[in-house]
């Protein structure tokens, strides 16, 4: 059966022998492969720490962000790091606010401030195909360390844990489950929606 390395971070299912995360390039390298069989009966299985510290970082030189050492492109803005040089860091906790796919395939970085998403706004890479979601579908805000989403299509919904946006916004927490264009019936989810779950955490 086939093994997968979870990230952490993101969720991204990863070949057994990656050292790093393809999508968020966080430090893979200590965790254990799973197979599906193990993936399914674990539920924290992306939720397995790193144990190695960050003393050394590529520091961005568009953004200021702090990136591991082996990391080739900013973790924050894109920007290209392979010809930073690492160097030496304090210890400093840095929050990460991410959507993962459900399906495990795609993982989104939540930048700071306002973003738009949907078919035809941010992760239309992943969302293009999925009829249920409208092409500007939801506004994620990102502000002082608290995210928050807003439902802004008129003609499929957003829902958080099953239960639909009917209001204002709605403060996301790590762990829960956003479904855009669909909730789950029955223990079943709409293939032509998508579904994410909120994760938040801290590397150093």
């Amino acid at each position: 059966m086939e093994k997968f390395k979870i990230c952490p971070l993101c969720g991204k299912r990863n070949a057994p022998i990656a050292l790093e995360c393809e999508v968020c390039e966080t430090d893979i390298s200590t965790i254990r492969p799973m197979d599906e069989e193990t993936i399914k009966t674990s539920i924290d299985a992306a939720e397995q720490p790193s144990t190695i510290p960050l003393t050394m970082a590529r520091i961005c030189e568009e953004c200021g962000f702090r990136n591991p050492p082996n990391s080739r492109k900013c973790q924050q803005c894109g920007e290209d790091i392979s010809d930073v040089i690492p160097t030496k860091v304090e210890s400093v906790k840095r929050i990460h606010f991410i959507l993962s796919s459900l399906d495990g395939e795609f993982a989104f970085p939540i930048p700071e401030g306002k973003t738009i998403i949907g078919r035809e706004a941010a992760m239309s890479e992943y969302l293009t195909n999925k009829c249920f979601v409208s092409r500007n579908h939801a506004k994620i805000i990102l502000e002082n360390g608290k995210i928050t989403v807003e439902n802004i299509s008129k003609t499929n919904y957003t829902y958080i844990n099953n239960e639909k946006i009917t209001g204002d916004t709605v403060e996301l927490h790590d762990g829960d489950i956003m479904g855009l264009g669909g909730n789950e019936k029955d223990g079943k989810r709409q293939d032509q929606a998508a579904y994410f779950m909120v994760r938040i955490g801290s590397c150093i």
